[in-house]
């Protein structure tokens, strides 16, 4: 695409008529319209047409006369400007360079006007002086918020990174406890299984059912032993577990600690159930 500059100096003048799209230049007279139109140009862009790119020169105020441009700035920030709506460097600013790729988004009609003639048109037309003053404070005021935006939506997606690594963990250990959950009722189950196909009797069945619904009563209400004292009740119960030549002694020790078996409870346990396995 050609620069500015050089579709500038072969473009025709807008007419005054067209200058009234513009909001901030609409109710100027028709004469005050027409000085203007006189020295500004009018660029006509087709579909997709880049008309700015990050870079060139900010030589020239643009007011869209028709259409829509589109502007997309390197660090994600992107702005629109509609027919009607005065755009580019505008009188006071700073601007050396333009930040963006402009480009249309439908055909358009752009009407521009060289920094040079500001002092010129602000002289002839004071009262856009201060129209012009607070666009240029709006496009700053947009432009800092869209930055305070962005960084709390960054520190928001900080915030949610760190928020779902915190629930990774209790979500996992959930899936972990449902799991042993689900290992831990086909035991139960294997173990009913096993006692069926032993024949147990009908009293022995209805003690162990009593004694399973006192232990887990029991169980919330114990204090929990230090290391040392579970240490040794796991020992005592394991030797008991081998002197009745029960198998798996030491897996299953702990689990009878947990539940605050003695050996006492054990010795009742034995009067009561057939030691046949």
């Amino acid at each position: 695409m050609p620069a500015i500059a050089d579709r500038v100096a072969a473009a025709e003048h807008p007419c005054a008529d067209e200058l009234q799209r513009i909001e901030i230049f609409s109710d100027l007279s028709k004469d005050d319209r027409g000085w203007l139109a006189e020295r500004m140009s009018v660029v006509d862009l087709v579909p997709d047409e880049v008309f700015v790119r990050p870079g060139d020169p900010a030589d020239y105020m643009f007011a869209l006369l028709a259409g829509e441009i589109r502007s997309e700035i390197e660090n994600g920030r992107s702005f629109v400007v509609e027919a009607g709506d005065i755009s580019g460097m505008l009188p006071f600013s700073r601007l050396k360079t333009f930040p963006a790729t402009a480009r249309s988004s439908q055909r358009s009609r752009v009407a521009l006007l060289h920094k040079d003639l500001f002092n010129d048109v602000l002289h002839r037309l004071p009262v856009l002086q201060g129209r012009l003053v607070s666009l240029m404070a709006d496009r700053v005021r947009e432009a800092a918020a869209a930055d305070q935006q962005r960084a709390k939506m960054a520190a928001l997606g900080k915030l949610s990174a760190g928020l779902a690594h915190e629930l990774n963990n209790p979500a996992a250990a959930a899936r972990r406890a449902a799991d042993n959950l689900r290992k831990s009722l086909r035991s139960v189950r294997g173990a009913a299984l096993r006692l069926d196909k032993e024949g147990l009797p009908q009293e022995s069945r209805v003690f162990l059912a009593e004694l399973e619904c006192k232990r887990e009563a029991e169980a919330n209400l114990l204090q929990p032993a230090d290391a040392l004292e579970r240490s040794d009740r796991e020992d005592e119960i394991s030797a008991w577990l081998r002197d009745h030549t029960i198998d798996a002694a030491w897996d299953l020790a702990p689990a009878l600690a947990d539940l605050g078996f003695t050996i006492e409870k054990l010795e009742e346990v034995a009067q009561h159930v057939p030691l046949r396995f």
